[in-house]
């Protein structure tokens, strides 16, 4: 358990240098307060917005992860569906740019 990044063996400690600096009734006072500004805090709208942008945070990756998946998917699809029609077509745009420059450097020769 870690809440604002102190573990247990933390928290102990706090407790029983609370006990020692201000005596048990006091450190029972105090203890009551924090605990409700903890609980205030912690049902504020402030900290689920927090919460939230955290939770989005870590989720970036799975939805990168997702994103690629589903290209890699419709990827194939395409591949599928075109298979060699799309080399074709591409073969023959290929072919197409090279007569044209090729017709660009004799104009240019001249």
């Amino acid at each position: 358990m870690e809440l604002f990044n102190i573990g247990i063996l933390e928290f102990l400690f706090i407790i029983i240098l609370a006990f020692i600096v201000l005596g048990p009734k006091q450190a029972v006072k105090i203890a009551g307060e924090v605990g409700a500004w903890i609980r205030d805090f912690l049902d504020s709208p402030m900290w689920k917005d927090i919460m939230k942008t955290s939770r989005d945070i870590r989720d970036i990756p799975r939805k990168i992860t997702d994103d690629a998946e589903i290209q890699r998917a419709l990827d194939g699809i395409d591949e599928s569906i075109y298979g060699d029609k799309k080399n074709q077509v591409g073969d023959v745009e290929r072919q197409e740019e090279s007569e044209s420059e090729k017709d660009g450097d004799f104009q240019d020769r001249s």
